[in-house]
């Protein structure tokens, strides 16, 4: 299962365009906290391998969909799914069911 994740993770991150993200970041000046500079493609790269790891952990233990976010990506797994997104604004509510 790990193996096939992350040939998956690696296909998705190969595909994806962090020269957009960083246009984005620019145009935002989008920093992550502690730093002065916007993010640069290796920095963002390891961001995602970094927040991959964490997500890989938690679905090998809970076998159930995962996801982990920071610094605006978000790492999703399940099954043979390896995700990667970029996400400006998310706003989402919850109310459990009586």
């Amino acid at each position: 299962m790990k193996e096939k994740l992350d040939e998956l993770f690696e296909k998705a991150l190969n595909k994806f365009d962090f020269e957009t993200v960083r246009k984005v970041m620019k145009f935002m000046d989008w920093k992550w906290w502690g730093s002065k500079d916007i993010p640069t493609f290796e920095d963002m790269e390891k961001m995602c391998r970094e927040l991959y790891a964490e997500t890989l952990s938690y679905f090998l233990k809970e076998q159930t969909r995962a996801t982990v976010s920071s610094g605006g990506f978000s790492i999703t797994i399940f099954n043979n799914y390896a995700g990667i997104e970029f996400v400006i604004e998310r706003s989402s509510e919850y109310e459990d069911e009586e």
